[in-house]
């Protein structure tokens, strides 16, 4: 399934703006139309693509925020002489404010064992006196 994920967010990075007929069609997995369409809709819910239109007239194109989560194949990259890389010139600021506020970084588990560390950590500040916290602060601004 992840190899089908691949191939259709491949397509749609080199293929912008096409249907999911065209996406159909373009790729080589041996799957049915309508596994397309599910696929293209899960892409969508994580957002990885964006749609442009309605009904038949809909197009895919890649979101901004696969940006973020774009595998990289490190020894493809490192295969590359450096002045040969394709590298970004500058940060894209737009991530901060356009992007991270509409991507979820962290599954429900994770968000889940987040929240469970941060109550802990509540909790364990509550039951230091104030001596002893400004004594932590002070460890952890040294170190």
């Amino acid at each position: 399934m992840e190899s089908r994920r691949s191939e259709i967010l491949l397509y749609i990075q080199e293929n912008p703006a096409n249907s999911s007929k065209e996406i159909y069609n373009g790729i080589t997995s041996e799957i049915g139309y309508a596994t397309v369409k599910r696929i293209l809709t899960k892409l969508k819910g994580e957002n990885l693509i964006i749609t442009e239109g309605k009904g038949k007239g809909t197009k895919y194109k890649i979101s901004p925020a696969y940006e973020l989560f774009k595998p990289i194949d490190l020894q493809q990259y490192f295969s590359v002489e450096i002045d040969d890389r394709k590298i970004k010139d500058k940060f894209n600021l737009n991530l901060i404010s356009e992007i991270l506020s509409k991507v979820n970084l962290f599954t429900e588990e994770e968000l889940e064992k987040l929240n469970t560390l941060q109550n802990q950590f509540k909790k364990n500040v509550r039951e230091l006196s104030e001596a002893q916290y400004n004594k932590e602060l002070e460890r952890l601004a040294i170190d």
